[in-house]
């Protein structure tokens, strides 16, 4: 349905890959594991073909997102042909020590923070110096999530000034600027 109504869709398969909490990840921590290495981007590439080449869904944004808390972010990287953006999933006490940004610009991807949040949920997450932070340390940023409601601007600080920066761009600009209807409010 989506691919009919001409929506573009972010598709996240597998993520957090180099953490050891889903199967298709690493099995220790940290721990290096060729292996896993190999399978994970076999499987990657066959997941991308049946769904582009099988399934026809050709309005698929494929998003490769390691944890960034974990060593080997790049190491299940499946290759630029099966990746469109790139990402870090990043919980966080201090925004300006994420580690990975630059290991994953270098693969000349367009870069989003395809999770984030601080370890703490306490509603202390100040969006208006994260943005800051963005600017001056992750300039390449186009996109950010987060993972849920505990982390959202709106119940943490600096939420209405995040949303009203000019480097910001929200739901309703996007779709004042399209033909598109959206689907889900």
């Amino acid at each position: 349905q989506l691919k009919n109504e001409g929506v573009p869709v972010l598709f996240r398969p597998l993520h957090e890959m180099n953490g050891e909490w889903f199967w298709w990840g690493l099995t220790e921590y940290n721990k290096k594991d060729s292996q896993r290495f190999s399978l994970y981007k076999q499987l990657y590439q066959k997941i991308y073909h049946y769904m582009t080449d099988t399934r026809g869904l050709d309005n698929l944004i494929w998003v490769y997102s390691p944890d960034a808390n974990r060593d080997f972010k790049t190491d299940f990287y499946p290759g630029s042909s099966y990746v469109d953006i790139v990402g870090l999933d990043a919980y966080f006490s201090d925004d300006f020590s994420i580690q990975g940004y630059d290991e994953l610009t270098a693969l000349n991807k367009p870069f989003a923070f395809t999770e984030i949040g601080t370890q703490k949920q306490d509603g202390n997450l100040d969006y208006s110096a994260f943005l800051n932070t963005v600017k001056q340390k992750y300039p390449k940023t186009v996109y950010f999530l987060t993972w849920d409601e505990v982390h959202s601007p709106s119940v943490n600080k600096g939420g209405s000034s995040f949303y009203n920066d000019s480097w910001t761009l929200n739901k309703g600009e996007v779709w004042a600027g399209s033909s598109l209807t959206p689907i889900v409010e």
